[in-house]
């Protein structure tokens, strides 16, 4: 659903699907950082988590969507990304999580023929 989700947001054609497409994906992703905040887990670090695949992917979206031309969209996402950010930054079981969310932000600033407002956002959430 999640994957099918990100790519309905990332496609350009009918604004009221991505719109609500963005909006059930931002749902979503909320469910998972509950669910995520209720599963700490016990000091074990060395596998991946099971929902890492799931934020690798999800991350450069979320950053994509946070610059999107439709205005509901990029406000509900800017402000998930940087909620995300914090979130992230403070929770200390979720180290793996944290880098995944860093290098998805370092992607961004070094993308290269990007978007200035790709950099900028990123920036800022590395500043964050």
């Amino acid at each position: 659903l999640l994957p099918r989700l990100a790519e309905l947001c990332e496609q350009k054609g009918d604004g009221q699907t991505r719109v609500l497409a963005a909006e059930c994906l931002h749902a979503s992703i909320t469910y998972l950082i509950g669910k995520s905040a209720h599963d700490p887990r016990n000091g074990s670090q060395k596998r991946d988590p099971p929902m890492m695949p799931v934020w690798r992917r999800l991350f450069p979206t979320i950053v994509a969507l946070a610059v999107d031309a439709e205005a509901v969209t990029r406000k509900l996402f800017h402000e998930l990304l940087f909620q995300l950010i914090r979130w992230f930054s403070n929770v200390r079981t979720h180290e793996q999580e944290q880098q995944a969310l860093l290098a998805s932000l370092g992607d961004g600033i070094a993308e290269e023929g990007g978007r200035s407002a790709v950099r900028e956002l990123c920036a800022s959430g590395m500043a964050e």
